[in-house]
């Protein structure tokens, strides 16, 4: 699962619809380019129909999760780069990304950007899929 970085200006967020979230009662304001970027994640599935009939009165989309470590996930969709924080957020930071279903396009992220050779990506990757069986 990759991010879609095909067009440049869509990964720097410009030109897209602006949407304003309200997680945990902190505003981030972005675009519905940048939360559909990863295909199956769960702000890409909030946002795939009807989404406007989700605004509270203030024309937000509210969710009732983690507001400070969104501001992670947020750089994370933006970027393409995972954040650099101490290792206690960082275990938030993980958790919170399973939450959003964009888990694994942290650790492809994470094996595309290190110097493994081929044999060692594809036990990594194995090793990760075999994880998240067991947390289901």
């Amino acid at each position: 699962m990759a991010i879609n970085n095909n067009n440049n200006n869509n990964f720097m967020g410009v030109g897209g619809n602006e949407i304003v979230l309200n997680v945990g009662g902190i505003l981030y304001h972005t675009t519905i380019e940048t939360l559909t970027k990863i295909k199956n994640s769960l702000l890409s599935q909030l946002l795939v129909e009807n989404w406007e009939s989700k605004l509270n009165q203030r024309r937000e989309l509210f969710i009732d999760r983690n507001g400070e470590m969104f501001k992670h996930i947020l750089s994370f969709l933006r970027t393409g780069c995972e954040p650099i924080i101490n290792e206690q957020i960082k275990q938030e930071f993980y958790r919170e990304a399973h939450f959003y279903r964009i888990s694994d396009a942290i650790l492809f992220n994470f094996i595309d950007s290190t110097l493994l050779n081929d044999e060692q990506k594809r036990i990594l990757t194995e090793f990760e899929g075999n994880l998240i069986k067991k947390w289901k």
